[in-house]
């Protein structure tokens, strides 16, 4: 036998041996429910609905409006133009996932987890329809960080609910009320 064969088959033979050791064996069930596939909605709304978000941290409150064209402005329904900064904001302000209800109390005490005077409020309004004349206004309460650092505690406002919501939402939320940048240059 022609020794460069001998090679190919012995280093063929190794790499197979090995992807059957690390491997879980055939039998076993070997597929697993993605992280994110598991994670409840905390809300979920239309993003091509919003046409207001406003965000309040520490009562340093902006607006952003869309206007017909579906662009967004800051301040006014006439305001600046937003820059790329603010770009994926509607589709982060149409929903989150969460990985935990902490409580579905009817009264919780919303204290223990920084909700009752939040730090981060966002308000998500949804443009006028038949069912709703008037539009519908969400307000996403952000409290306290967890323990771990995390997520935050979070409520939808008149909803006895409480989730945890990753962080970095909220952050990004809060960092729009605090750049100062956001207008297109």
């Amino acid at each position: 036998m022609n020794l460069r064969l001998t090679m190919v088959i012995l280093v063929l033979l190794i790499v197979f041996s090995g992807y059957l050791i690390l491997r879980p064996p055939f039998d076993e069930k070997t597929e697993t429910v993605s992280d994110s596939a598991s994670l409840a909605w905390f809300y979920l709304v239309d993003e091509t609905k919003i046409d207001n978000i406003t965000v309040n941290y520490f009562d340093q409150e902006v607006s952003f409006y869309r206007d017909i064209d579906r662009a967004w402005h800051i301040n006014s329904p006439d305001g600046d133009l937003v820059n790329s900064e603010f770009r994926g904001t509607p589709f982060l302000a149409g929903g989150a996932k969460s990985p935990r209800i902490i409580s579905s109390e009817k009264n919780p005490d919303l204290s223990q987890y920084g909700l009752n005077a939040p730090k981060l409020k966002v308000f998500v309004h949804l443009e006028e329809s038949d069912s709703s004349p008037d539009g519908i206004t969400y307000t996403v309460l952000v409290g306290d960080i967890t323990p771990d650092g995390i997520n935050n505690y979070s409520a939808i406002e008149g909803f006895p609910e409480i989730y945890l919501i990753d962080r970095t939402w909220g952050e990004h939320m809060a960092r729009l009320a605090t750049e100062t940048n956001l207008v297109q240059q």
